[in-house]
């Protein structure tokens, strides 16, 4: 596996992995506000001999800032709050419409996590993949049409199967040893959003589309964990040598 290769796909994971450095939660103990620290970090540097296989990661960047964006202002960040923390204002000053937006928001940016980190591991020239696995992260399945012609159609993928494997196989793919954390409060937070979620995606009566303040606080711990474990797995991978 060349090293130029494993740039490419470092630097594929590692442009959401930025999303976390440059947004990196820390959530205090005053229940008025909830803080994100921003520092600083230098412009992202495609190498010359990996440039044309990298056209899209600015894309890629703008996607993920876009949506940490929208979770941003739907959590109504406090504009005149001092030092370098950002602060949110509490969940429990939301209007239900707003807890409902960020549920919402949350969740489109952990499913692109699960798309984008899976699908960078293409970026590499390499055997270690299965073709169920290629198949996997590219969302196809297969049936037979009653012409006997094999018919292509997506995969029906659940959320948090999909989520680990995303990770299991981008790091696999990068040869690097990453497990994704399972035993703490972040994925327990995330297995139970995720009924939160499905409830005001189909809501069937009125109170289904109540979201309580602690189903916000689970939320945003998720995304805390989601952005963590982005920045674990890219760390792994710029710090892979061959």
């Amino acid at each position: 596996m060349k090293f130029s290769q494993r740039i490419v796909f470092a630097i594929g994971v590692a442009v959401i992995g930025l999303i976390a450095f440059r947004q990196k939660r820390a959530y205090s103990n005053d229940p008025q506000t909830s803080k994100v620290h921003r520092p600083t970090v230098k412009p992202l540097q495609v190498v010359p001999n990996v440039q044309s296989e990298s056209k899209d990661l600015n894309e890629i960047l703008d996607l993920f800032a876009e949506l940490s964006a929208e979770i941003d202002y739907v959590a109504k960040v406090l504009p005149d709050a001092p030092g370098p923390l950002k602060q949110y204002s509490d969940p429990s000053l939301l209007s239900n419409v707003e807890r409902r937006l960020l549920i919402r928001s949350v969740f489109a940016f952990i499913e692109t996590v699960s798309f984008r980190v899976k699908t960078n591991a293409l970026l590499f020239e390499t055997n270690a993949l299965t073709p169920g696995e290629i198949s996997l992260i590219k969302e196809e399945d297969y049936e037979l049409a009653d012409s006997g012609e094999v018919r292509i159609r997506n995969a029906r993928l659940k959320l948090l199967n999909n989520f680990r494997f995303a990770f299991a196989v981008a790091a696999k793919a990068a040869d690097v040893n990453f497990r994704l954390d399972v035993g703490g409060v972040g994925w327990q937070a995330l297995r139970e959003s995720i009924p939160v979620r499905d409830r005001l995606t189909h809501p069937k009566r009125l109170s289904d589309l109540i979201v309580t303040e602690n189903e916000v606080r689970q939320a945003m711990t998720a995304f805390d964990w989601a952005l963590r474990q982005m920045e674990k797995l890219s760390i792994a991978i710029l710090l892979k040598r061959h």
